[in-house]
């Protein structure tokens, strides 16, 4: 199984009910209705930006930095992805292609019929935030993840296109 490049740190299904606030990670993955089974997932990184901190701008490395971000811009990744009941045995929400991490919150959910949106927080509340906002699509999910990092030395930006389709039945591990 691999997460491909939106694991820095989701589909078939009916119809799924307005979530209300209190919702655990198990709870959101059914109410978007999310099908058991292999998932095939491409990622395609649409930006990337690197801002160094303004003690940083003129550092090397972080010259280094700027330009590798530049580089991964329009990279595509393929993952394939079998999905249980949504909770890996260590508590991460497994999506396809994306997995949002035990200790990471889910701060803002909303499903509405065929659409889906939510963000989770990790680290401190400025550390990294995820929100992945998407549509079903008969037996797949069209959609974007954007990513926010800081550090001490930078904040990252990314924004990466999300297409996954379901393709049958698999035993999870």
């Amino acid at each position: 199984m691999h997460r491909g490049f939106v694991c820095l740190a989701l589909i078939a299904g009916v119809a799924a009910p307005a979530l209300a606030e209190g919702y655990d990670k198990l709870d959101l993955f059914r109410a978007i209705g999310l099908a058991e089974g292999e998932w095939a997932t491409v990622l395609t990184v649409e930006n990337m930006v690197v801002t160094p901190t303004p003690d940083m701008a003129d550092d090397a490395d972080m010259a280094e930095a700027i330009a590798g971000a530049k580089a991964v811009q329009g990279s595509v990744f393929n993952t394939t992805d079998c999905l249980g009941n949504g909770l890996s045995a260590n508590g991460d929400l497994v999506l396809p292609g994306v997995s949002i991490a035990a200790e990471c919150t889910i701060t803002e959910r909303t499903v509405s019929g065929d659409n889906f949106a939510i963000t989770a927080k990790c680290g401190k509340a400025s550390d990294f935030t995820v929100t992945f906002k998407g549509s079903k699509t008969g037996t797949g999910i069209d959609g974007t993840a954007d990513m926010h990092m800081a550090s001490a030395r930078m904040t990252t930006a990314i924004t990466t296109r999300i297409k996954s389709t379901w393709v049958k039945a698999c035993t999870v591990r």
